[in-house]
């Protein structure tokens, strides 16, 4: 089970804006209701300016508020902290040599073929 300051963590890392997790922290933005109504003043407050990185969380932040129950937020959370983990797992692999797929452990073979066939359907976003 995750911590909310844990979820909250993947779910910047989610929308890749992990860089604001200790501005959020230090803000008091550290629990989800007061996310779920964060604002334009809140953005300004905490001093983040980037137009798409402002976009990104006040939409995310909206569909928390949206959100059916904290069940399902919770499952898409753990859903996106192990995207979040293949995907640092995936750059390991993408600075080593190139790869002999046969000496590949049996799950990062997985993990390899996994992002070959997302590749090949040109949808690497889900996978890395």
């Amino acid at each position: 089970q995750m911590g909310e300051s844990e979820q909250i963590n993947v779910w910047l890392a989610s929308m890749r804006l992990q860089r604001y997790v200790d501005t959020f922290v230090r803000n008091g933005f550290d629990d989800w209701e007061l996310i779920e109504h964060l604002t334009e003043q809140d953005l300004d407050v905490m001093e983040i300016t980037v137009p798409g990185h402002r976009k990104k969380l006040l939409l995310a932040a909206a569909q928390l508020n949206r959100e059916d129950s904290r069940t399902a937020r919770m499952a898409k959370l753990a859903l996106e902290r192990e995207v979040l983990a293949l995907r640092q797992r995936l750059a390991q692999l993408e600075v080593a040599p190139p790869l002999e797929t046969s000496k590949l452990s049996p799950e990062d073979r997985k993990i390899h073929n996994a992002f070959l066939a997302a590749a090949q359907e040109g949808n690497t976003d889900t996978v890395g």
